[in-house]
């Protein structure tokens, strides 16, 4: 397998300040004189085809998405009573919490929780808002981790 010189923008500085290659053999900015051209070789990049990345097939979740009542309860006595959202399911799990300072739609779609009840202990909670489903130029979601809750 053979090596080609490749051009990197790291390569501009060390071109022109430590191996002071002559203007005659200069590409792109990048000195490739037979010095730099034999100590410096690396491999190139090679591409497939030009049909570029395409996003995966959305697929309808699992369950519904609900707004119904919900409680809370803890092994040992405790009943907290609130609004659920997400799929309806009855769920156990672990009960995590969370002292972090971000807002709670970044907290709730971080992959690291999932499979986890994540509770949340700063007093500002739900104080913006819930960001809208808007997507970036690459159809990702804007303001959430993951699509996942």
């Amino acid at each position: 397998m053979s090596a080609r010189p490749s051009v990197f923008t790291s390569q501009d500085y060390i071109s022109d300040h430590i191996w002071k290659a002559s203007p005659t053999l200069r590409s792109a900015g990048i000195a490739l004189n037979g010095r730099l051209a034999s100590q410096q070789s690396r491999f190139l990049a090679t591409v497939q085809s030009d049909a570029g990345r395409t996003m995966p097939v959305r697929r309808p979740r699992a369950t519904p998405i609900s707004h119904d009542r919900a409680t809370f309860t803890i092994r040992d006595g405790p009943v907290f009573h609130g609004k659920s959202f997400g799929a309806k399911s009855n769920i156990s799990g672990e009960a995590v919490f969370t002292t972090s300072l971000v807002g709670y739609p970044e907290s709730m779609t971080d992959p690291s929780y999932r499979g986890q009840i994540l509770c949340f202990t700063q007093p500002l909670i739900g104080n913006y808002g819930v960001p809208s489903n808007e997507r970036d130029q690459f159809g990702l979601l804007k303001y959430f981790e993951s699509p996942n809750i």
